[in-house]
C-alpha cells in the first residue's frame, strides 16, 4: 500500500466520509493495478489517454445534443444511433 494513497484516504475519511455512515475505505491503487489495464489491451499510456479523452469529448457533445433534442424533438434525431455505434466500436476494440 502506498503512503500517498493511505494519506489521501485518511484525509478523505476525515473530511468526506464522516457524512456517510458505514463508509469503508478500499485499498489504495497501486502502480501495478494501473498498468495491468493497459497491458490487458496492449496499449500505451498516451494512446489510452488519447482514446479516453476523445470519447469524453464526444460524450460532452452528445450530452448537449440530447439536451437540445429534449427541448426540440425534431433536432438531433440520430444522436442515439451515433452513440450506440461508437460504444459498439469501442467495445470491439477493447
Amino acid at each position: 500500500m502506498s503512503t500517498r494513497g493511505t494519506v489521501a484516504q485518511l484525509v478523505e475519511q476525515l473530511v468526506e466520509a464522516q457524512r456517510v455512515p458505514g463508509s469503508i475505505p478500499g485499498g489504495t491503487t497501486t502502480e501495478e493495478n494501473n498498468l495491468s489495464h493497459l497491458q490487458d489491451f496492449n496499449v500505451s499510456y498516451f494512446a489510452h489517454m488519447r482514446r479516453a479523452l476523445g470519447f469524453f469529448i464526444k460524450c460532452v457533445f452528445w450530452t448537449a445534443e440530447v439536451f437540445v433534442h429534449a427541448l426540440i424533438p425534431d433536432l438531433f434525431t440520430s444522436t442515439s444511433e451515433k452513440m450506440k455505434a461508437e460504444i459498439k466500436r469501442l467495445e470491439e476494440s477493447c
